[in-house]
């Protein structure tokens, strides 16, 4: 269900015939949230009043990358393998904190068929196309309107821009539907840090164990917990040094960012493919980013 984010009441949905929803009303205070713009906004806020979440002018950037640089291609290559072991591709799905939505618009070219996308920051939405998406919401996921209202939530590279994980991730507890399930990806270790971490707004990167003991704690069991980018890791490591974070960034930082010999690219992009073919069969502690699903508990 969706609650009322003035009353707490249940509202109603209003859909067309695609099966999204064009209207929100709640019968008992009168409040009325209609789509505006392609969006269906709970808590409106200012862009510059969101904070703590990505700089949009990266948005631009991973929008002219995601379909050839090799981090973005084998990044959508594994999620899916670990969606495709976890969750229903008939499922009612929302990923928060979607950027451009390139992860979104895979899944459903891959057969999902119900998937909404969520964030603070309306900007956000600029660079996620709307086809095949169900829904576009915008709303604070510390004050979530969704109760028992999704059978997955993704959260692909989100935690790391939070300040409070332990509330977001209790709040996407509450979304699910009994036995709902959450798929997570986050940059790993500390030890790995260097200037793209402050480039991108991360506020840390997380040990395997931090994620699993965070999903546990509010109630979730772990399904699957495992690193990927592992055969990169040389690689990650020696950029922690020669690109160290000065504590500060500059608009050449975020201009080179992407660019990558193409004979290097392809070579990078058929090691990672390699892989993500043992992901079904292994689980590994170390490697440049974590995958966690968990399954709610009640």
């Amino acid at each position: 269900m969706i609650r009322c984010t003035r009353c707490n009441y249940t509202m109603t949905e209003v859909k067309n015939e695609g099966g999204r929803t064009t209207r929100l009303l709640c019968s008992d205070c009168g409040h009325e949230i209609s789509l505006s713009g392609g969006l269906l906004s709970f808590h409106p806020v200012l862009p510059s009043a969101t904070g703590g979440g990505i700089d949009e002018t990266l948005n631009e950037y991973y929008s002219k990358n995601e379909d050839k640089h090799f981090w973005f291609i084998a990044r959508k290559d594994f999620i899916k393998t670990i969606c495709d072991m976890y969750i229903k591709q008939s499922g009612k799905i929302i990923e928060i904190g979607a950027a451009t939505g390139y992860i979104t618009r895979h899944l459903i070219a891959e057969g999902y068929k119900d998937i909404s996308i969520g964030d603070l920051n309306s900007d956000s939405f600029n660079y996620s196309d709307d086809k095949g998406i169900m829904n576009r919401y915008q709303f604070d996921l510390t004050k979530s309107p969704f109760v028992g209202h999704f059978d997955a939530v993704f959260m692909f590279d989100v935690l790391e821009h939070i300040d409070d994980a332990e509330l977001s991730v209790k709040k996407a507890c509450e979304m699910l539907t009994p036995q709902g399930r959450i798929v997570i990806t986050v940059p790993a270790h500390m030890w790995l840090w260097s200037k793209h971490d402050a480039l991108v707004s991360h506020k840390k990167r997380y040990e395997l164990d931090q994620v699993v003991q965070l999903l546990r704690r509010n109630g979730f069991k772990i399904l699957k917990a495992t690193a990927f980018f592992a055969s990169i890791l040389p690689l990650l490591y020696l950029r922690k040094y020669i690109d160290k974070d000065t504590g500060r960034v500059s608009k050449a930082d975020v201009a080179y960012r992407y660019k990558i010999n193409p004979a290097v690219n392809r070579m990078l992009d058929k090691i990672l493919h390699l892989e993500c073919k043992l992901l079904n069969r292994v689980s590994l502690k170390y490697g440049g980013s974590l995958i966690v699903v968990g399954e709610r508990l009640n």
